[in-house]
């Protein structure tokens, strides 16, 4: 939001410099983002009186304006067609004045004549937009040629850009501002005088609210005789300042109102409203109107909307209907004041995807109790630049009350909360300076009635939290918290999380953080269950539900480096997925989850693709790592929808299912443009805690006292046969001497029927007790072998 210095301090009346405001604006939690001065760097450019005007000798629409700059008189060529008659004044740009851009100016011959300075329109001093022509003041103006443009015209200002947030609505008018600086600096706030006003004879008006949720109060008030023409220069300076398009004397006075109250006004043309009535009532499906925009809209029975006795005029909160706005002929114009509930603006805003400075303000809601004043406000306002007479009563239509709420603060919780001790009666005079009105009081605590223009002051912690911003934070000291160590230690599933993360990052993968939040699309994309838990209040669509895998956020982030070039990507994420419960919160699980693409690194030779094994190799170093050992894998036949049909598997640490591995779907890689085959995993980390569990802390065994023996075996088996299973059979065989056994070919091609492989392991033997012979190896190599020939119908091809 764009605020005024000169306008705050006029309503505060409180006397701070601009660098002084921006601080203390700071201070008490109203950012100031940026300040721009206004009025700066004009000091060659002077009030001028026209003397004479002649026809350029050169030139057919140039003429020889002669000026009096206090000084002396000078001829300047000018070619704007609004030039005054001699005695009216100008703005005049003296020889090497300095004009907004950096643009110098110097003598100049223009078509043989020399120049001698500049006559100036709003656009080229950078003071507005302007119209056709020079600035000419108006008939009658008092102001001494000679005077600094920037003092005549009040052109002097700072404009803060301020990070409003969402929660303080008060912020976004300058009374809420000066409010805030009077609280600041313990000054008193006045509410700004108005105008008296003229009343008299005018149109009656009526207005019936039929959704009063939606619309609490609605106020309005008629001003009849008007005359509608361009604003006076201090008003299009004000609005332009703070980036607002002049649009005429009325529209521009109901801008002015909103910037000042931070209450959104709208003016109505009475003579275009059928009936002469309002009424605030919920849309007909299908129902059409166009904005003042000039775009044809259509309703849903959700919106809002203002309507006469036949049409809507207005869509409630956001923005005006074009047959019913204020225009060149308007001679009677009903005001509007009101009070909308800030999700309905909010809902329909959306929608339509229609935001406004009106519906910014009404979204985050707006006082209640300040509708009278606003329209009293924006009477007078509009009677002292277009005439008129008001009616003689406002109408306040009042369909639901709001009840200021009742907090109750107590002493040693803010204390508690703050780290610092403030005094009871110290805590409320803050409170009343912030609006607050004291209830009840106790030697310990205070019930208060928050005010209305604060709708962020509901809670406790709310008068807690304006305490302490009025304190000053920086008046809470800084202390180190004491942190005794409990006696049972770090938790040892916060131990084993730690773990888990550090052993991934071990394995060579990126730790990734997506969102829990996702959209029904990205599940089914991702071909994970869709039964999911929806946000009541989602922020948008791609966003409605809570995630149910961590797969749509891990195969999103991999689409997104792919497209950008990324040629390899080892990514896992350890976090919660959701499900429905039967309770009141849905059930939450935590998972991690491990993703490779693309190219596999430090290949030798041809360049590969990363495949099942990098992963399974990647799982393994995890596992050994956090769980205390390997895990087992074995082909899943009913893989779930995500993995490829035929190349996925389970994965168990000992005989505790942890989750699946495995190739992604075809098509699923296409739909999240991967451009090549994601190799995915994700495990139940409880399961992975329990395995831990059930192994055991590590243990460290004795050094083996004798040396140990290896034969290698080449078995030829089925296709459906595993390896892992006949590596089983082979250390079972082989027992009590065979240790371990490893696989290190698999051969498919000459000399091997179809429907078969040669599989060659290595069985590792050692003795613990004594030194090996060759005939006990060998017989215990003949036992491994006979049991795989035993299970599996093996052949043996070497051995």
């Amino acid at each position: 939001m764009l605020a005024s210095y000169e306008w705050i301090k006029r309503l505060s009346g409180v006397s701070l410099s601009a660098d002084a405001m921006a601080e203390t604006f700071n201070r008490v939690g109203i950012e100031v983002e940026s300040v721009t001065h206004f009025g700066e760097g004009l000091d060659r450019v002077v009030v001028a009186e026209v003397r004479g005007i002649r026809p350029h000798p050169n030139a057919e629409k140039l003429r020889l304006v002669t000026v009096f700059d206090g000084e002396q008189e000078l001829e300047v060529v000018c070619g704007a067609p609004n030039v005054p008659a001699p005695g009216r004044k100008v703005i005049f740009a003296k020889l090497h004045a300095t004009l907004p851009g950096g643009f110098v100016l110097t003598p100049k011959a223009i078509r043989g004549i020399e120049s001698q300075g500049m006559l100036c329109s709003e656009r080229e001093l950078g003071i507005g937009e302007g119209g056709e022509g020079i600035f000419v003041f108006d008939d009658g103006d008092t102001t001494a040629p000679g005077t600094l443009v920037a003092d005549a015209l009040s052109l002097r200002d700072t404009v803060f850009e301020l990070g409003i947030t969402p929660n303080r609505p008060d912020a976004l008018g300058h009374v809420g501002l000066a409010r805030e600086i009077c609280l600041a600096t313990g000054s008193k706030f006045e509410w700004p005088s108005i105008e008296p006003i003229t009343r008299g004879e005018t149109p009656r008006a009526e207005v019936r609210i039929e959704d009063g949720e939606r619309c609490p109060r609605y106020g309005a008030a008629m001003l009849a005789g008007v005359r509608v023409g361009p604003s006076p220069f201090w008003l299009r300076y004000t609005l332009f300042k703070l980036g607002i398009r002049s649009l005429g004397n009325l529209v521009d006075a109901t801008n002015l109102v909103m910037l000042e109250y931070g209450h959104p006004i709208h003016g109505f043309d009475y003579d275009k409203l059928a009936g002469g009535r309002i009424v605030v009532r919920r849309a007909r499906e299908g129902e059409r109107m166009m904005t003042l925009d000039g775009v044809e809209r259509t309703f849903v029975e959700d919106d809002l909307l203002i309507c006469d006795a036949e049409r809507p005029v207005a869509v409630a909160g956001v923005m005006g209907g074009e047959d019913s706005g204020i225009v060149d002929g308007t001679q009677n114009v009903l005001i509007e004041c009101a009070y909308f509930a800030p999700r309905s603006v909010r809902r329909t805003s959306r929608r339509l995807g229609l935001h406004t400075d009106a519906s910014h303000r009404f979204e985050r809601g707006v006082d209640y109790s300040d509708v009278p004043r606003v329209i009293e406000r924006a009477l007078s306002l509009m009677q002292a630049l277009g005439g008129g007479v008001a009616s003689a009563d406002v109408i306040d239509e009042i369909a639901q009350p709001i009840a200021r709420p009742r907090v109750t603060y107590r002493a040693k919780k803010a204390d508690a909360l703050l780290g610092v001790s403030i005094p009871l009666a110290e805590a409320r005079a803050i409170l009343e300076r912030v609006g607050c009105d004291v209830v009840t009081e106790t030697e310990e605590s205070l019930e208060v009635e928050a005010p209305l223009h604060r709708p962020d002051i509901t809670r406790e912690v709310d008068l807690v939290e304006e305490v302490a911003r009025i304190q000053g934070y920086d008046a809470i000291p800084t202390r180190v918290v004491a942190a005794p160590p409990s006696r049972e230690g770090t938790s040892p599933r916060l131990v084993f999380r730690r773990a888990l993360l550090r052993a991934a990052s071990a394995a060579g993968l990126h730790q990734a953080m997506s969102f829990a939040f996702c959209s029904r699309a990205d599940l089914e994309r991702a071909r994970v269950s869709t039964d999911a838990v929806p946000l009541e209040n989602p922020l948008s669509e791609a966003q409605a539900v809570l995630r149910t895998a961590l797969l749509p956020g891990l195969a999103a982030a991999a689409g997104h480096a792919r497209r950008h070039g990324a040629r390899r990507i080892r990514l896992f994420e350890l976090g919660r997925v959701f499900s429905p419960s039967k309770e009141e919160l849905p059930t939450e699980t935590e998972r991690l989850a491990l993703f490779l693409l693309g190219e596999a690194e430090g290949w030798v030779g041809e360049s590969r693709e990363l495949d099942f094994y990098d992963l399974k190799g990647a799982l393994e170093s995890i596992a050994v790592e956090a769980i205390g050992g390997g895990v087992r894998v074995e082909l899943d036949r009913e893989p779930p929808p995500h993995l490829h049909p035929r190349r996925a598997a389970k994965v168990y640490a000992d005989d505790v299912f942890l989750g699946h591995l495995g190739e992604l779907h075809p098509e699923l890689c296409e739909d999240f443009d991967l451009g090549g085959r994601g190799i995915y995993a994700e495990l139940e980390v409880d399961a992975l805690f329990a395995a831990k569990v059930s192994r055991g802390a590590p243990k460290a065994s004795a050094l083996p006292r004798f040396p140990g023996s290896s034969r290698d075996v080449a078995l030829l088996v089925d296709e459906a046969h595993e390896a892992g299973a006949v590596a089983k059979a082979l250390l079972e065989g082989g027992a009590p001497l065979a240790e371990d056994v490893e696989l290190f070919d698999l051969y498919r091609g000459e000399n091997i029927p179809s429907g078969k492989k040669s599989l060659a392991f290595r069985v590792f033997y050692r003795d613990p007790e004594a030194t090996l012979t060759d005939a006990k190896v060998e017989k215990a190599h003949e036992r491994a072998c006979a049991r795989a020939v035993a299970e599996f119908g093996a052949q043996v091809r070497a051995s």
